[in-house]
């Protein structure tokens, strides 16, 4: 496992598999192919956890998630679980009903969409959550904060003392995401899930991997999808 005991430590793994410079996540904005090698990977994950412990965010509070499968996902992934945040993926085509419940019965303490139509779809139900206390658009959205704003102002957070010593301090029995059923057959249904519930997935599936190994994977189902986010890991580690 290369000492990975906790869904972060593959960061590290990401600056050992990879040349200085190299593509780690590759996404598609506007037509426009960009990129993010090792370093800024674990940089803007880093910067992101700090922006969170600074806008109230601790150890416990669960952030919910409604992106599309893009690079930035990872970045969240991470940054929430660098300060011991519990990440709650949701389904982006899911009804408002059941995006909700999924709030509510979790209780979320943060939210970052994908962009203004999410925001569009979600807004008039958070505003009625007074629990929440951050709200993160990764595009440019009217009335949020925008994830390039987030990096800029925390350019000076990598690397943090105050996320490093939290990190250091989580244990791979700890509660890491909260995975929610997308309700085909009724209410949806949270499944509390550790970092090494995940990492035992994924390791299992490294070793099947390696006997046809690639060097560049598309992602296809939806990451907030446990069998996508295992394979997502599988090919980090």
């Amino acid at each position: 496992m290369h000492g990975v005991t906790r869904i972060f430590d593959l960061l590290n793994l990401a600056g050992q598999n990879y040349k200085s410079g190299e593509p780690v996540l590759v996404g598609k904005k506007d037509g426009k192919v960009f990129s993010a090698d090792s370093s800024a990977y674990k940089k803007n994950c880093f910067k992101l956890a700090q922006a969170l412990l600074n806008s109230g965010i601790k150890q416990g509070d669960r952030v919910a998630t409604i992106i599309n499968n893009r690079p930035e996902w990872n970045y969240f992934d991470m940054a929430i679980s660098l300060i011991g945040a519990v990440q709650v993926p949701v389904y982006p085509t899911i009804s408002e009903e059941h995006i909700r419940f999924i709030f509510n019965d979790s209780q979320i303490s943060g939210l970052v969409v994908n962009d203004a139509k999410v925001w569009n779809r979600v807004r008039t139900m958070v505003n009625e959550m007074p629990f929440v206390k951050l709200i993160i658009s990764i595009d440019k959205t009217e009335e949020l904060t925008s994830l390039a704003e987030i990096l800029k102002k925390n350019q000076a957070s990598y690397p943090s003392e105050e996320v490093t010593g939290i990190s250091k301090n989580i244990k791979p029995s700890d509660l890491f995401s909260i995975n929610y059923t997308s309700g085909t057959t009724g209410r949806p249904k949270g499944v509390m899930l550790s970092h090494q519930n995940l990492i035992s997935n994924f390791t299992a599936l490294t070793g099947i991997l390696k006997q046809q190994p690639a060097k560049r994977a598309v992602s296809v189902l939806p990451l907030c999808h446990i069998y996508e986010r295992i394979l997502n890991y599988t090919y980090q580690n």
